[in-house]
C-alpha cells in the first residue's frame, strides 16, 4: 500500500519558545516518561523508524491559540501548547480545506475523554520487536499517535499499517520530519 500524506509544511520550535499550529496540525516531541519510553525503545528497534525515534509523543492543535489535545496516560485530554515551553518540538503543518479541517477536527473531538490503551503500548513494543501486526486496540482507547493517525486519515491520509499501530516515529517518517531539523 502507498502511503498518501496531505501537503504539510515542518516547523521547528526551540526549547524556551511557543509556538502554536493551525487546527488540524500536529506537534512531534521527545518525553521521558514510562510510555515514551517504551515506545522509544520499539522505533529504535525498527529499521524503517530508528532515524526518527527522537519523536516519542505528538498531540493535534485543536484551535489557534494553542490549544492542544493529546493522549497521555491519563487519557485523551485538553490542554495547551505552552506546556511544552520547555522542550523542543516539530510542528507539521497540514494544508486542507476549512471542510477537511472539520472533519479532522470532529474525530479529535469525539475521542477527548477516551482512557488511555496500555494494551496498544504493548501490542505496538510487541510489533516493532517481531516485525508482526498484533493489535490490542480497545475501542474508547487511544494512543497518541493513534489520535493523531485517526485525525489525518478522517483528512484523507492513507498509511502502510492500521492507524492504531502508528507510532510517532512512523509520523516522523510519513511526513520527513528528521529531529536534527
Amino acid at each position: 500500500m502507498q502511503n498518501k500524506v496531505p501537503t504539510h509544511n515542518i516547523e521547528f520550535v526551540p526549547p524556551g519558545s511557543v509556538v502554536a499550529g493551525e487546527p488540524g496540525s500536529f506537534f512531534l516531541c521527545h518525553r521521558s516518561g514510562i510510555a515514551s519510553r517504551i515506545i522509544g525503545f520499539g522505533e529504535r528497534v525498527r529499521s524503517t523508524t530508528r532515524p526518527y525515534a527522537y519523536w516519542t509523543h505528538c498531540g493535534v492543535f485543536w484551535h489557534s491559540r494553542g490549544g492542544i489535545v493529546e493522549a497521555l496516560t491519563k487519557g485523551v485530554v485538553i490542554d495547551n501548547i505552552e506546556a511544552y515551553r520547555d522542550i523542543p518540538y516539530a510542528i507539521v503543518h497540514i494544508e486542507a480545506t476549512t471542510e477537511t479541517v472539520t472533519e479532522m477536527l470532529a474525530y479529535v473531538d469525539a475521542c477527548v475523554g477516551e482512557e488511555y490503551n496500555w494494551l496498544e503500548i504493548v501490542a505496538s513494543g510487541l510489533n516493532m520487536v517481531t516485525g508482526s501486526a498484533v493489535s490490542l486496540g480497545v475501542d474508547g482507547h487511544q494512543i497518541c499517535s493513534g489520535l493523531v493517525a485517526g485525525m489525518l486519515t478522517h483528512g484523507g491520509a492513507i498509511f502502510d499499517m492500521s492507524s492504531d499501530h502508528v507510532t510517532p516515529a512512523d509520523l516522523g517518517r510519513y511526513f520527513g520530519v528528521l529531529p536534527s531539523g
